[in-house]
């Protein structure tokens, strides 16, 4: 009843695990936290669809094990039901992504613009090159 799942098979399901997995840790650990300390540091002011994104963000590691989820049932030859849950987590994960960038985006955005009257800008280093630290 259950037909061998080839390797070449088993290797796509893989990589597609590990670019979901790993998109949805990086994007929860590092990218997002970065925009909140910016956001912290430059009060920027906050619309809803960025609210929303960092008060949902560390939500979004749930596709990562859904597509560790469809792997394990592709490799226990359960195809139809493994490559549901990868693809369901890829499309997922590539629809969050394609509406939180733009989100977190928009008050950097309107910090430029709100300073394009003002005949001075004032420069803000991210470093302290003096003693090495940030």
């Amino acid at each position: 009843m259950h037909q061998k799942i080839s390797k070449k098979e088993k290797g796509i399901a893989a990589v597609l695990t590990c670019l979901v997995t790993m998109s949805c840790l990086w994007t929860s650990f590092y990218f997002v936290p970065t925009f909140i300390r910016f956001f912290e540091l430059f009060g920027a002011e906050i619309q809803s669809d960025t609210e929303y994104v960092l008060n949902t963000y560390m939500y979004w590691n749930v596709f990562g094990v859904i597509a560790i989820l469809g792997f394990m049932l592709i490799i226990k030859s359960k195809r139809f039901l493994g490559w549901f849950f990868i693809v369901i987590a890829t499309l997922s994960m590539y629809v969050v992504v394609a509406t939180a960038y733009p989100a977190l985006l928009t008050p950097i955005l309107e910090l430029d613009t709100s300073s394009e009257g003002s005949e001075e800008k004032i420069l803000v280093p991210l470093t302290d090159h003096s003693n090495g630290t940030r």
